[in-house]
């Protein structure tokens, strides 16, 4: 009986099931970039699964069906967006399909829901920790900026430099050649994506030109990649991923936050779906351009989570002249999670058909107090009031304790000399703040002001009893720390 039957629905076209048969098994398999084939061989059908999308009540992906006649290809069903969890979604997609080529889908839809739960299953990547031989030193791309396959933030008011500079991470990178001073590049073998919100192709390319100028070398041709963004990044994260990995991407740069998040910049929601969207673009070196808010300075715009997701947050400042071709910028390291907080980097970068980066100091207010102290130091032995002096702009206790640190780590000396109040302190000498015009730093004594300087104050210790009064050298009047025991 099946067998007539089987011959009536062959000739109308249609596939028996009849009888204890069951659709053979297909074959199943995923390529590098996370897209699921499922092939029913016997068939010559092909199905295409791409942007696999996990929830708790929806298993959603695009899907696609192609019937193979030998080397020609038809659609069966062109790329359609589909919740495999949802029964009436499956019942519309099979009579569709009936309509076009009649067959038993109702049981090849349920083969694919499976092997998309199975695909969807392994994307979340489980392992479990081992313990390291050695512990080894961060990872970097450009030290200390950014850190290899992590993602980092530089964040600036507008009109900083700040696109300027990142395009110069670019251009070091796949270069190898430093165009920072004080951020060292290590060798990189991948390209460099600009993701660009702001300004334009042609843009982009006159300033790696003037880059490229500026630091001698040719201009890096198909290893700077660029794309104008029109939607947000969490919207084109799966063309993004696939065009990262056929393009053998390994930095890719986002200018800027507040345009890419593309939506509430106060919302930790699409904060969250940002930073989501950066890490789901890959093993990849993420820098975020972000520009500051209205309140605290140096802080993003918009929600914290933008900061407290990034592994690593600069902040750039500018100082520049009117009519200047030239400006100042500091370059400040404000958070770390791998590390430690990196000291400040001062640049000069000089504009025109040739853009140069050049070493400078960095402003004194950007500077950690023991740096100022090193600073103030680098011209020889100096009294502490002398040091207070120079730093009027730091509380003494904060002197006075980076002092002490500073002695114990073994980068001060201190000189008692005829003083208990106003002891004198000089840098150590070591090979590595010897200069050569100064042999020994602890030699070199500054004049003290006009006038001198102040003498410290005698005072009586109070009556002790029977014991006999003693004259005692106490602190100066200023000095916050607790008188001692006598």
């Amino acid at each position: 009986m099946d067998e007539v039957i089987k011959e009536m629905a062959e000739e109308a076209g249609l596939e028996f099931t009849g009888g204890n048969k069951e659709i053979r098994e297909p074959v199943t398999s995923t390529d590098a970039l996370g897209n699921l084939s499922v092939i029913w061989e016997d068939d010559g059908l092909q199905v295409q699964v791409n942007e696999i999308e996990r929830g708790r009540r929806d298993l959603s992906c695009y899907l696609s069906i192609r019937e193979i006649v030998g080397k020609k290809a038809r659609w069966v069903c062109a790329p359609v967006r589909i919740n495999l969890m949802s029964d009436s979604a499956k019942t519309g997609l099979r009579r569709s399909l009936n309509d076009r080529k009649p067959l038993d889908w109702a049981s090849r839809i349920d083969q694919v829901v499976v092997a998309v739960h199975e695909a969807a299953a392994n994307q979340r990547s489980v392992t479990v920790l081992k313990r390291r031989a050695s512990v080894t030193e961060q990872n970097w791309l450009e030290k200390p900026v950014l850190e290899m396959n992590q993602h980092s933030m530089l964040v600036a008011a507008g009109g900083t430099g700040k696109s300027m500079l990142s395009l110069a991470l670019c251009v070091s990178a796949v270069t190898n050649t430093p165009l920072l001073p004080g951020v060292e590049v290590a060798p990189f073998d991948k390209n460099a994506l600009y993701l660009d919100w702001e300004t334009d192709e042609e843009t982009h390319e006159v300033r790696t030109t003037q880059l490229c100028e500026g630091a001698g070398v040719p201009f890096p041709d198909d290893r700077i990649h660029y794309i104008r963004m029109t939607v947000p990044l969490s919207q084109d994260v799966q063309y993004l991923y696939e065009y990262i990995i056929k393009n053998n991407i390994g930095l890719v740069v986002v200018d800027s936050v507040g345009m890419a998040t593309g939506g509430d910049m106060n919302s930790q929601g699409d904060a969250i779906a940002y930073v989501s969207a950066c890490r789901a673009l890959g093993e990849v070196t993420v820098l975020s351009i972000h520009h500051v808010g209205w309140g605290e300075q140096g802080r993003n715009t918009g929600s914290r989570y933008f900061e407290n997701a990034a592994r690593s947050v600069w902040v750039l400042e500018k100082d520049q002249e009117t009519d200047s071709p030239e400006s100042h910028l500091d370059l400040t390291h404000r958070k770390a999670n791998n590390g430690i907080i990196r000291p400040p980097i001062g640049m000069r970068v000089e504009f025109g058909q040739a853009t140069r980066y050049y070493s400078d100091t960095v402003t004194a207010d950007k500077q950690g107090t023991a740096q100022q102290i090193k600073d103030v130091l680098s011209i020889g032995k100096l009294p502490l009031l002398a040091i207070y002096e120079d730093l009027d702009q730091i509380p003494k206790a904060t002197i006075r304790k980076n002092l002490e640190r500073m002695e114990k780590r073994g980068e001060v000396q201190k000189f008692e000399g005829s003083s208990r109040k106003n002891p004198e302190y000089g840098l150590s000498v070591t090979p590595e703040n010897r200069h050569g015009d100064v042999t020994d730093r602890g030699s070199v004594t500054r004049e003290p002001p006009k006038g001198g300087f102040p003498e410290p104050s005698l005072k009586v210790t109070p009556d002790l009893g029977d014991s006999k009064k003693k004259e005692k050298q106490w602190w100066l009047e200023d000095n916050d720390d607790p008188l001692p025991d006598f």
